[in-house]
């Protein structure tokens, strides 16, 4: 939360526009910390799609637009949820995002509930004095948009730099426009010392640093991880076009993915009192299964990603194994929202799986225990069918809820 912003409300209405300015970032960068605690440091995705087009995935499946043209978002492999285009220039406003019903509530910046962190983002139109520029504060990531910008706004910009300390959380700078060449992204970079800049890919070097050529359109940003610890910015162009699956692996994940479906349908169903039921026999509550089913795929696939990427942090969300050990993670959550938990892991497994490229499908991957990319995605197919037919078992035992 900004306390400057709630308690002087009355005072900032008069303050210089500069000053003004430089307190929206601030303020931006403060609440991008504490708004979303929850996925704070689960990484996202930035994805290209044109010279100036970019999409963000986040942990909760949120899909934001970043200067996407109408041609842009034909590609998208399903539409955007929010666009930052919809912020008005000196606008600053709360994006409240419901991954249960796929939906997005656009609210004043004054509106903030502490109940809705983790599914908040915000977004600032005119971030450092800049009136085109775009910042989205999400999972403690600053995503700043430079494309749409005029040159002469970004000269006189430069020339006369504000003075505010960024620093953290994560900031990555989108700068791909054609007039952003290497002269004028090292002055952008030495201004404000992102940890990340996305280039456009005529650029080779900036100050003897080499850009890093990505060939296809996505790359992982997170603020935990095993970032940059010298602070240095990392440059990178990305392609436009989605990296492809293999044949193998493509029908791998598909059949991983239908039983996945199957088993948030039967999980949808169920409420929050028959989640929670408890069988005579001493085994596991319904909501264990989803956890642990959730659970599994999370950690043995960030485990995998991280070794590739250290950018991505091995994230485990697995339930204690054992019944009389076990505490719910969400004791009121439904199954649908348990079902909605599971297709956040399953997107995720998706989103990153560019990172599984030219890995030997019946090797044992890196930075696993034991898995080779065919085993575990066979092994998760069997995970969700064993583990949902366990919850159906239940269903018939006399004392099983009715509701």
């Amino acid at each position: 939360m900004c306390p400057t912003i709630a308690n002087l409300h009355q005072r900032i209405l008069t303050m210089p526009r500069k000053l003004l300015t430089i307190l929206i970032v601030i303020c931006a960068a403060l609440t991008g910390l504490q708004r979303v605690v929850a996925d704070d440091g689960h990484p996202i995705a930035i994805r290209q799609w044109s010279d100036t087009g970019f999409t963000i995935e986040t942990m909760q499946n949120l899909h934001v637009g970043v200067g996407l043209t109408e041609a842009d978002e034909k590609r998208l492999p399903r539409a955007v949820d929010f666009q930052t285009e919809d912020v008005a220039t000196g606008g600053n406003i709360i994006v409240r995002w419901s991954a249960q019903t796929s939906s997005v509530t656009t609210l004043g910046y004054d509106q903030r509930d502490n109940n809705h962190l983790a599914n908040d983002i915000t977004v600032v139109g005119g971030a450092w004095g800049m009136s085109e520029a775009k910042l989205v504060s999400v999972d403690g990531v600053l995503v700043a948009d430079l494309n749409a910008v005029a040159s002469g706004e970004i000269e006189t910009w430069l020339k006369n730099p504000i003075e505010a300390e960024i620093g953290k959380p994560w900031l990555v700078v989108i700068a791909t426009a054609a007039d952003f060449d290497a002269d004028r992204l090292k002055e952008i970079r030495d201004e404000l010392n992102p940890q990340m800049m996305v280039v456009n890919s005529s650029v080779g070097k900036i100050d003897d640093v080499k850009v890093e050529v990505i060939p296809h359109n996505a790359i992982a940003v997170s603020s935990s991880g095993e970032n940059d610890q010298n602070n240095n910015t990392r440059f990178v162009s990305l392609g436009d076009e989605p990296w492809a699956m293999t044949d193998g692996l493509a029908g791998l994940f598909a059949k991983k993915e239908a039983d996945c479906k199957s088993s948030r349908e039967m999980f949808s169903k169920l409420s929050v009192e028959q989640m929670n039921f408890k069988p005579g026999d001493g085994s596991h509550t319904p909501r264990w299964n989803a956890e642990h089913m959730m659970g599994r795929e999370l950690l043995f696939f960030s485990q995998i990603f991280h070794a590739v990427d250290p950018t991505i942090p091995v994230i485990d969300l697995n339930p204690r194994q054992m019944p009389t050990d076990y505490t719910f993670a969400h004791s009121d959550w439904s199954g649908a929202e348990e079902a909605a938990q599971m297709m956040r892991v399953e997107a995720f497994t998706r989103r990153f799986a560019y990172l599984l490229d030219r890995m030997d499908l019946d090797t044992k991957a890196a930075g696993s225990k034991f898995w080779s990319p065919r085993g575990l995605l066979e092994q998760m197919q069997r995970h969700y069918n064993q583990h949902s037919a366990n919850v159906v078992k239940k269903m018939d035992l006399e004392d099983w809820p009715d509701k």
